[in-house]
C-alpha cells in the first residue's frame, strides 16, 4: 500500500502547481523562418520544412492516400509545411502504438491518435518521449492557448499529469448541445405508442415497457444489444443495454459494463463491486429468463446487432439510432432519467469538455515551436471550422477534393456533397472526403462557439454563412440532428457529472491499477455472465464479492478515492 500513502499529497501539490497556470518566461531565439504574427503561412515563404505525422485511418472509409482528405491537402499549402504522413488503420493502432513507442522512432506530431492519460503518464512523464509544452506556452507561441487558460481557470489542471508536465494540446468541447458529451440510449417511440404507454420513468415502468414490447411482437428483442464475452468492449462488441440499469440504481458512470469507478450518492465506487451492483444482476437476471434481451447476448457482435436492427428487433438500444437504422431513426427518442426503489434521484451522466490526446508532440522533434503554435491554430475559429466541417462553400479552398458546406436561407446547414446524394450523412462525408478519423471532431476548439461567445453559444460557421449572432436551432432533419435534439430535450436538465474522465496518475501507480483492473475485469464479466444466465445462485454474491476483495479490489478502488479526494479539494 506504499503506492497510495504519497498520493494524495502527490496530487495536491501537481494540482495545485497546473492550476497557477503560470505564463512560462519567453526566451525568445525563435527560428527565422517562424511566423508569430499569423499562421498563414506558419513557415515563412522560402524555407522548406517537412514534418513526419502519424494518424489513425478509420476502417472502411476514405483512401489510403493521406493527401485525398481535404484537411491534410489544405494545411500543407495554408501553412507552407510538407507533411510526411503515416495513417495507421484503426483496427491495428492498438498494436502499433506499443511498437512504435517501443521502437523510439517516433513520428514529430501524432495527430488524432486518440491518445489516454496513461499513455501521456507513462510516455511524457515516465519516459520522456513526448514534448512537455509547459516551456513553449507564452504571448508569442500560445496567444489562443493562454486565453483559453484564462477563460478557463481549470482547463490547464484538467489535463495536466501529476507531476506537472502537459503532454498534449488541451482540447475544449463544451457541448452547444449534450449529445456529443453525454451517454446516449434510445427507446423506440412508434412501439410505445402501439402498445398504449406512457415513456417510463421508473425502473419498474421501463421493465413493464419491455414487457409490453415483447407481448406485441413476440420475435422481438425488447432489449438490444450485448454483454460481450471479452474483459473488455472493443469496436467489434454489440452496443452494451446496461446503462438504462445503472442509471436508475443511481450510479453516475458512463461505463454500461460497471468496471470504471463512479459516483453513487457522491461516493466513489466499482459498480460491479457495489452492494447495489445485486440488484443490477437481479434485473439482468430477470430481463434474460424472460427473453426480454438476447438469448445470444453474451456473443452478439456489432455486425449481428446491426442485422437484428434493421430487422426491427429492437426496442431499446444503447447507441445512437441513425447508425443502425437510417431509414427508421426519426421512430427513437432519447431515454429520460429513470429512478428505482433504491434511487430516487433523476440524473444523467455528462463528461466534462476538456479532453487531450489529439495532438501530441515529440520529444526529439527539431520543430517543437513550429508544432505547438500549430496547435494553437487548432484553438482560433479557423481551426475549430476547419478541424471538423471543411471548407466552406465558395469562399474557402476545398482543393478539388469535396463540395464543401453552407447554410441556406432557413439557416440550415448543409454539405454539398450530402446535397448531392453522393453520402447520406455529414459524418460519412467527413470520413470520406476531408478527415481519416473522427477524433477530429474534438481537436482544438471544437465547441463550435469563438471564446467569446462560449456562453452565446453563437456558431463561428453561422457568422461566416451571414448569421452572426445566431445559435442553430436543432431540428430532427437528420438522422444526428435528430438524435442530438432528442438527447436535448430529454436529458438537458438532469445532467450531472461524475467521476474525473482524466486521471493522472504516476507510472507505477498507472502500472499498478493496469494489473488489478485486468484481473478484476475479467473475473467481473465471466461472473456476471453466470449470474445472469443462472450458472451461478444469486444467493453467492456475498461470496463474489469477498473474491472481489482477494484479488486486490479494496487497494484498487482506494487509488480512485484518494485521487477523487484530493481532486475536490484542490478544485474547490
Amino acid at each position: 500500500m506504499k503506492l497510495r500513502s504519497f498520493l494524495s499529497l502527490l496530487l495536491a501539490v501537481t494540482l495545485i502547481f497546473s492550476m497557477a497556470a503560470v505564463v512560462q518566461a519567453d526566451g525568445g531565439g525563435y527560428p527565422e523562418w517562424l511566423n508569430l504574427e499569423g499562421y498563414y503561412p506558419l513557415v515563412k515563404e522560402g524555407t522548406d520544412i517537412t514534418i513526419r505525422v502519424a494518424t489513425i485511418k478509420n476502417d472502411g472509409t476514405g483512401t489510403d492516400d493521406p493527401n485525398d482528405y481535404w484537411f491534410f491537402a489544405w494545411i500543407q499549402q495554408a501553412m507552407n509545411i510538407k507533411f510526411d504522413t503515416e495513417m495507421i488503420p484503426n483496427s491495428a493502432w492498438g498494436e502499433r502504438k506499443a511498437l512504435m513507442f517501443a521502437g523510439g522512432d517516433l513520428p514529430d506530431l501524432m495527430l488524432c491518435m486518440n491518445l489516454s492519460a496513461s499513455d501521456l503518464v507513462t510516455y511524457g512523464e515516465g519516459n520522456g518521449q513526448l514534448l512537455d509544452w509547459n516551456p513553449y506556452i507564452n504571448e508569442n507561441l500560445t496567444p489562443m492557448l493562454l486565453k483559453w487558460f484564462e477563460y478557463y481557470p481549470t482547463m490547464r489542471a484538467s489535463v495536466t499529469c501529476a507531476g506537472g508536465g502537459l503532454y498534449s494540446l488541451p482540447n475544449n468541447s463544451r457541448p452547444t448541445n449534450i449529445g456529443g458529451s453525454a451517454v446516449r440510449y434510445f427507446i423506440n417511440r412508434k412501439w410505445i405508442d402501439e402498445c398504449g404507454l406512457e415513456e417510463p420513468q421508473t425502473l419498474d415502468e421501463f421493465i413493464d415497457m419491455l414487457r409490453a414490447f415483447k407481448e406485441a411482437r413476440p420475435d422481438c428483442i425488447p432489449l438490444g444489444g450485448g454483454y460481450g464475452s471479452d474483459s473488455t468492449s472493443t469496436a467489434a462488441s454489440a452496443p452494451c443495454p446496461c446503462y438504462a440499469i445503472f442509471n436508475a440504481l443511481g450510479y453516475l458512470t458512463n461505463d454500461s459494463y460497471g468496471l470504471n469507478p463512479s459516483l453513487r450518492e457522491g461516493k466513489v465506487v466499482i459498480p460491479a463491486a457495489d452492494e447495489y451492483y445485486l440488484k443490477f444482476l437481479e434485473t439482468m437476471k430477470l430481463l434474460y429468463d424472460e427473453e426480454l434481451v438476447s438469448p445470444d447476448m453474451f456473443t452478439m457482435d456489432v455486425d449481428q446487432f446491426k442485422a437484428l436492427a434493421l430487422e426491427d428487433k429492437f426496442g431499446a438500444i444503447g447507441g445512437v439510432p441513425y447508425l443502425y437504422l437510417p431509414d427508421t431513426y426519426d421512430e427513437w427518442e432519447s431515454l429520460s432519467p429513470l429512478t428505482s426503489d433504491v434511487n430516487e434521484i433523476k440524473q444523467w451522466y455528462n463528461a466534462d469538455f476538456f479532453s487531450l490526446g489529439r495532438f501530441v508532440i515529440s520529444a526529439d522533434t527539431k520543430y517543437p515551436e513550429l508544432l505547438v503554435r500549430m496547435g494553437d491554430w487548432c484553438l482560433t475559429d479557423d481551426g475549430s471550422v476547419f478541424c471538423w466541417g471543411g471548407p466552406q462553400k465558395g469562399v474557402d479552398d476545398d482543393m478539388g477534393l469535396c463540395g464543401g458546406w453552407y447554410v441556406d436561407e432557413d439557416k440550415s446547414f448543409h454539405q454539398q456533397d450530402v446535397d448531392d446524394g453522393k453520402y447520406s450523412n455529414n459524418w460519412d462525408y467527413y470520413l470520406n472526403e476531408c478527415y481519416p478519423n473522427g477524433n477530429f471532431a474534438s481537436l482544438g476548439n471544437a465547441s463550435n462557439a469563438s471564446l467569446e461567445n462560449q456562453e452565446t453559444g453563437y456558431f463561428i460557421k453561422w457568422e461566416r454563412a451571414g448569421y452572426p449572432e445566431y445559435v442553430p436551432l436543432l431540428l430532427p432533419t437528420n438522422g444526428d440532428n435528430h438524435y442530438r435534439f432528442s438527447m436535448m430535450a430529454r436529458l438537458y436538465d438532469y445532467i450531472a457529472e461524475g467521476f474525473p474522465t482524466k486521471v493522472f496518475f504516476t507510472e507505477e501507480i498507472n502500472a499498478r491499477i493496469g494489473d488489478l483492473s485486468t484481473v478484476i475485469n475479467s473475473y467481473v464479466r465471466a461472473e456476471t455472465a453466470k449470474f445472469i444466465t443462472g450458472a451461478r445462485p444469486l444467493d453467492q454474491f456475498s461470496d463474489y464479492l469477498a473474491e472481489l476483495d482477494s484479488l486486490g479490489l479494496q487497494e484498487y478502488l482506494g487509488y480512485y478515492i484518494d485521487y477523487y479526494e484530493a481532486y475536490m479539494a484542490n478544485m474547490g
